[in-house]
């Protein structure tokens, strides 16, 4: 029996729900990747096993998040934010406010 994960925390089925209610998202894998692609690029990413993802940075960097130490809030947060720094910017414009507005 699979146990459940408590309402303010996140697992990797959590991220992946909240990362596909972003628009032309979509999950690939490679080489035991699972990524999140905007419009094929890539801008979330788990390593197989692993319970951190891997979010791309404004600045093009990646920074890991520990999905047992993070709420629901800042995950869906930081996940607009990598989507925002990757989507092509016809894309952005036009859904980034709305994104934002969720949020608060």
């Amino acid at each position: 029996m699979r146990s459940r994960t408590p309402k303010n925390r996140t697992d990797r089925e959590v991220a992946k729900a909240i990362a596909l209610q972003l628009p032309d998202v979509e999950l690939n894998s490679h080489h035991g990747t699972m990524d999140i692609r905007v419009r094929n690029k890539l801008f979330a990413r788990f390593r197989a096993q692993s319970k951190v993802l891997e979010l791309m940075g404004a600045d093009g960097s990646w920074q890991q998040v520990a999905l047992e130490e993070i709420d629901r809030e800042t995950l869906r947060t930081l996940l607009i934010d990598a989507w925002a720094a990757t989507a092509p910017p016809q894309l952005r414009t036009r859904h980034e406010a709305e994104l934002r507005a969720r949020v608060r």
